[in-house]
């Protein structure tokens, strides 16, 4: 009988560490992934909430893709308007992602708070101005 207590006491601890330790806000809480494996690949953008409103998005806006490989590499395709390359990174507690970019000869750098990211979902926010942009998107 003492062997159950014991047993039910390990899995309601492991229960409690697994659910304390959830690193983003939106999930997931436990991945067997690494972080920079769930982000590479193919992003479709999904949705867009600008200050707590969702934005309509049009076809046009729907078919940008962010491309990240696992050396640092970032490609944001706008078909048909544009095609932009840079780098991205992890801030030290993978928080964050800094995506460094040159567009028309300007250098840019924004950084993202990351809400979620499971293997085929990722949804981050960020700031532009005053503005607060949410952005969801797929694979």
């Amino acid at each position: 009988m003492k062997r159950i207590v014991k047993i039910f006491a390990v899995i309601a601890v492991l229960g409690i560490s697994f659910s304390s330790c959830k690193k983003y806000e939106e999930g997931p809480g436990l991945s067997f992934r690494s972080k920079k494996a769930r982000v590479e690949g193919e992003w479709t953008l999904s949705t867009v909430s600008e200050n707590g409103v969702d934005q309509p998005q049009s076809s046009d806006d729907l078919d940008d893709i962010y491309k990240f490989t696992k050396d640092g590499k970032m490609e944001f395709q706008d078909p048909g308007n544009a095609t932009i390359s840079g780098t991205w990174k992890f801030d030290s507690k993978k928080e964050k992602v800094t995506l460094s970019f040159s567009f028309s000869g300007q250098a840019f750098t924004q950084v993202t708070t990351i809400l979620k990211l499971k293997n085929n979902e990722l949804k981050w926010e960020y700031t532009d101005g005053t503005d607060k942009y949410i952005e969801t998107y797929t694979k």
